[in-house]
């Protein structure tokens, strides 16, 4: 489905799916020496970009509760960005979050932002 979004000639598409791999790499050189307050910049321009295309492209790829847990996470100074193996059925929380409220949540990892 998104290849066929991708490859059709309607104009913008490839110009926004330009964008999306751009913003993406964006992110992704982030992870490493950036910032947290810059770390949610481009992950929030990553999310919006995405959310954009996959909404035209007619795509559901977002987990269910999603929106609950993002809300959560911002409302806790964090953000969350769905990961996985193309299907986004995981969620990468990024921040200090009172983790303790949603346990069903926890799957911890060594990397330390505070450093």
């Amino acid at each position: 489905l998104f290849q066929k979004w991708v490859e059709s000639e309607e104009p913008g598409r490839s110009s926004r799916f330009s964008e999306l791999i751009a913003v993406g790499d964006e992110l992704a050189a982030s992870w490493s020496g950036s910032n947290l307050a810059s770390l949610y910049e481009k992950t929030d321009r990553y999310l919006e970009c995405l959310t954009r295309i996959l909404n035209e492209a007619g795509i559901d790829y977002f987990p269910r509760g999603f929106s609950e847990i993002d809300r959560w996470a911002r409302s806790n100074g964090c953000r969350v960005k769905p990961t996985g193996a193309g299907g986004g059925d995981m969620l990468l929380l990024i921040g200090d979050a009172p983790l303790e409220e949603r346990q069903e949540l926890v799957v911890t990892t060594m990397i330390d932002f505070h450093e």
